[in-house]
């Protein structure tokens, strides 16, 4: 991939675009043939960021003058000299990427003879590590500024690509039980089950998606160890990455998979080459050797190491005492190594509680002073890193050795208040609005005033996080969920999973699922969740990078942001293994691999959870301040509760980074368009073209265990991280709700095909009339809709264009739609061809046909198209209300094509306000429009501002305002 970006930059030629970065491999000689031309005629954009000089010239130019300027191909240059260049690129490049693939797939073949391991020498792997670092570092400078002047670019733009080779390994083995390996005994490939390699950090890091570093072992041999999943934020580099890992660092790699080409979990296409090393592929398998344990220490002192390296500055702690004099203070420095817990933390999970409380109240008042700020800098670190379990953890550690993390005269209230930001963090609202509400008691009124904004603030967040937590989320909280989707390109919101009148229950052949407990009515939430691990396109640690990774087993090719879901997966359960672990892990990770451990256990189902108005109980409040003291004795059961927070992080479990991969898969929502835009919310197939580059990846555990029917019962929507799903009909007790893996508007053999990787047939409403219909006539209905509609769709284009222009000739004009609404009838008669006679009303294919058929009936004969536009709703499992008892239109709201049935409403409200023949045709058209907005209500909710901004641009002369309340 970088060659290739290197010699397109070379010649003057732009990069790829996301859309030709996913064609790059594909095997068609067509695609390949398309894209060397496209690539041939596009000159490299001129995306540098003006100086000073430039942009006082350009001051007075148009809007536009911001806008990339092509640097232009040199005309004397014959364009197909510039095509067959690239094709020999584009050649060169899948030569590559194949001999990639053969050597990886022959790696397997080579585990049943491996071959002794050939030492080379630590120089001579130091020199070529720093090369590979040289060269990354290069990479992301021009990718970012021009080499020649060293302007920086407008944009960072860097595609990556990396290959999951085969086979995966993770051990779930205790350190204490494997024995050690010693160089000798390197063969490769092979896995070393039950032995573990111990080695020291002898380089910088080298970051591409893995990360990879040169490990000494004690004999003095050294090897490449690369570990895939290091890290989400693919921009760190330098300094920031080395103090991960420092030079000097130990680590014990447990059950180790001693590769050709080490690479294969995250680096650079290698082209075939043999690169032995150690391929790590989940990073629970990387333990980081430390004198706090005793464990650790009796490895340390029972090796003897060769060849010693230049340790940084910050070494190891030797003993408790130092820890405590000289701890660190930010996160990832000295004594924090990379996703190691705090050492306040290691410490008291590793050594007596007692003696660890006695060393930190024998230090004197200055060095004591000086452990709180350090501690609280680290605490506060952890959080800005996303670590809010190693932070909680540091302050209960903190509390168990009775040592504050402030020792100011505002002490206490200080301590309440970080102690709040963490379990805000942690998403424990009730207790963070305790904290919150303490630490502003805390405070001496002289301080209070200067408090108060900033608590205040952070409890109004908190108290609205709480409610909507406990009481589900209100249609206001949706209004902001919907348009902070809208504002920010990485939306995530303050929410705990929400569960209605809904139960956990085991289906009989389908696993797991939700059973409702009680009658529900259309429209009703019943579950409101947020993602376990978020991953945006535009999130800081990947903006401007964009990756791909091919696994070789599969043949499937991931994008960024599935790669680092299951990334901030993997580190979201090393975090806080007590929430994550069984939600995800929990989970299956497709029909042909074998279940976790953890889907057996019983689901854990959101807890039920109270909300109260009025503030903390004085007491509470009390009991708070007081825990947050010095010298407060702090109960036994509240210790006790410390402490066994301070040992979850000690007793992480053993992740598999494949199925991990796996759950993402299958039970992850994505790569899917930015969640809460009008795009998102809309039908998939008049969604805006976008690239999967481009899409957001994120698991909801919860709703994951939500089976499947093309023809769902519920609706699911995505604003940012959140998740709502609402009734779309009256829902019995003990039904199972079911939503949409696949769009049950889509033909049905494209459905069956989308659902097979889950291994198994749908057999829902929709899918039980398809199949009645038969294979033939279904294939049959595709082609006609799929060759007909877009050329009548376009013919309908250049109709209205036609209409609106002022020398038109009126009977032209009728004569042009009613050609156009016979030839839509005509389609409509074949398609319903392909129909068994018997079947019901539901026949989404012809939805969009009608509305069309509408649209130009209606320029001549508005009852022919109100009736058509009648037809398109019934199309989608819309019957119109015999009575008006319940005083709306629909007694069923539709059933797919959520979007396109309001816009049917909506197109009826104005075709009846356009004819002013209809007798109460002003009445009729706000009964439509109340329930198109009563439909809304059901499937999103969010009141009139959503419904607005999402039709208003669409029916503008529709008098929404004075007709909707606002709700």
């Amino acid at each position: 991939m970088e060659d290739l970006l290197k010699a397109l930059r070379n010649i003057g030629l732009a990069l790829p675009d996301p859309e030709q970065l996913l064609q790059l491999s594909d095997p068609d000689t067509q695609v390949q043939d398309n894209l060397a031309r496209h690539l041939s005629l596009t000159p490299a954009n001129n995306d540098l960021v003006p100086d000073e000089a430039e942009q006082s010239a350009n001051s007075t130019d148009d809007a536009d003058s911001d806008a990339d300027e092509d640097i232009g191909i040199d005309p004397l240059v014959d364009a197909d000299l510039f095509k067959g260049a690239v094709q020999a690129l584009l050649e060169n490049y899948n030569k590559a990427i194949d001999k990639e693939r053969d050597a990886l797939r022959k790696e397997t073949e080579a585990l049943a003879a491996p071959k002794k391991l050939k030492a080379v020498p630590l120089k001579a792997l130091l020199a070529r590590q720093a090369a590979e670092v040289k060269k990354r570092q290069d990479e992301v400078y021009v990718a970012a500024h021009d080499p020649e002047s060293g302007r920086k670019r407008r944009r960072v733009y860097l595609p990556r690509q990396t290959f999951d080779g085969a086979g995966s390994y993770a051990s779930d083995k205790p350190l204490a039980e494997l024995a050690r390996l010693d160089a000798d005994e390197l063969e490769a490939p092979k896995r070393f089950t039950g032995r573990y390699i111990l080695c020291k950090v002898a380089s910088s890091l080298n970051l591409y998606v893995g990360c990879t570093f040169i490990g000494l072992l004690p004999s003095g041999n050294a090897l490449p160890i690369t570990i895939a999943h290091f890290t989400s934020d693919l921009h760190l580099s330098g300094e920031q990455l080395d103090a991960l890992l420092p030079v000097g660092t130990v680590l014990a790699v447990r059950e180790p998979f001693v590769s050709l080409n080490h690479f294969a979990k995250g680096g650079p296409c290698q082209a075939g080459k043999s690169v032995p090393g150690v391929r790590v592929d989940t990073p629970t398998d990387v333990h980081v050797l430390d004198r706090l344990s005793n464990a650790d220490a009796k490895i340390l002192d029972a090796v003897q190491w060769k060849v010693d390296v230049a340790q940084d500055k910050d070494e190891h702690f030797s003993d408790l005492g130092s820890l405590l004099r000289d701890s660190p203070a930010a996160c990832n420095s000295k004594g924090c190594r990379w996703l190691q817990d705090g050492p306040l933390s290691r410490a008291v999970a590793s050594t007596s509680l007692d003696r660890v409380a006695d060393q930190v109240q024998g230090l004197d008042t200055e060095q004591r002073n000086k452990l709180s700020a350090r501690t609280r800098q680290l605490i506060q670190s952890l959080l800005s890193d996303d670590r809010p379990g190693a932070a909680y953890r540091e302050l209960c550690a903190a509390r168990l050795v009775r040592l504050p993390t402030s020792t100011s005269a505002s002490a206490i209230a200080e301590n309440l208040e970080l102690e709040a930001e963490v379990l805000h963090r942690l998403c424990n609202y009730e207790t963070s609005r305790l904290a919150y509400e303490a630490a502003l008691q805390a405070y001496a009124p002289a301080q209070r005033a200067a408090a108060q904004d900033r608590i205040l603030e952070k409890l109004t967040a908190v108290r609205a996080a709480q409610k909507a937590s406990a009481l589900g989320p209100s249609h206001e909280n949706v209004w902001g969920y919907y348009f902070d989707s809208q504002s920010y390109a990485t939306p995530r919101f303050d929410m705990q999973d929400w569960l209605g009148p809904v139960a956990i229950q085991d289906i009989p052949g389908a696993g797991r699922g939700l059973v409702l407990t009680r009658d529900v009515e259309e429209g009703e939430l019943l579950l409101c969740c947020k993602a376990a691990a978020a991953s945006y396109a535009a999130d800081r640690g990947c903006r401007g990078v964009n990756l791909l990774r091919y696994s070789v087993e599969s043949g499937v090719t991931s994008t960024t942001t599935q790669v680092l879901a299951a990334t901030k997966s993997i580190h979201a359960i090393i975090d806080r293994p007590q929430r994550w672990t069984l939600p995800i892990m929990g989970l299956t990770a497709g029909p042909d691999v074998e279940y976790s451990r953890w889907v057996a256990q019983p689901y854990p189902a959101p807890e039920k959870r109270s909300y109260a108005d009025a503030a903390s109980e004085p007491d509470h409040l009390a009991t708070l301040i007081a825990a947050c003291t010095v010298d407060a004795s702090a109960k036994r059961t509240e210790e006790q509760r410390w402490k066994e927070t301070v040992l979850e992080g000690a007793a992480r479990p053993a992740i598999d980074s494949s199925y991990v991969d796996g759950v993402l898969r299958f039970n992850a929502f994505g790569p899917a368009a930015n969640p809460g835009g009008k795009s998102a919310s809309s039908d998939a197939d008049d969604a805006a073209h976008d690239s999967e580059l481009s899409r957001s990846t994120m698991v909801h555990p919860l709703p994951a265990i939500l089976n499947h029917a093309c023809l769902p019962n519920v609706s699911s929507v995505f604003f940012g991280d959140i998740v709502t799903t609402r009734a779309l009909h009256p829902l019995k007790r003990g039904t199972e709700i079911m939503h949409q893996y696949v769009k049950g508007e889509q033909p049905w053999l494209i459905r069956r095909s989308q659902l097979s990787k889950h291994g198994f047939k749908c057999s829902c409403g929709i899918c039980v009339l398809d199949e009645r219909d038969g294979e033939e006539r279904v294939r049959e209905r595709g082609q006609i809709v799929g060759g007909s509609l877009s050329m009548l769709q376009e013919r309908s284009r250049i109709v209205l264009k036609s209409s609106t222009q002022p020398d038109a000739s009126r009977d032209k004009e009728v004569e042009d739609h009613r050609d156009l609404a016979e030839s839509l009838q005509e389609l409509v008669e074949k398609v319903q061809a392909t129909y068994d006679a018997s079947r019901p009303i539901l026949r989404p294919d012809l939805m969009k046909i009608l509305q069309l058929q509408a649209l130009h009936q209606s320029h001549y004969d508005m009852d022919a198209a109100i009736a058509t536009e009648l037809q398109a709703l019934e199309s989608v499992g819309c019957t119109v209300a015999k009575d008006n008892a319940h005083g709306r239109v629909l007694d069923q709201l539709p059933s797919l094509h959520f979007d396109g049935g309001i816009t049917s409403m909506l197109t009826l409200a104005k075709f009846m306000l356009a004819d002013p023949s209809r007798t109460d045709s002003k009445k009729e058209a706000r009964r439509w429009v109340e329930q198109a907005f009563y439909t809304h209500q059901c499937t999103i909710g969010g009141g009139l501002d959503i419904f607005l901004d999402r039709w208003l641009d669409a029916f503008p002369d529709l008098p929404f305002r004075d007709w909707l309340p606002r709700c």
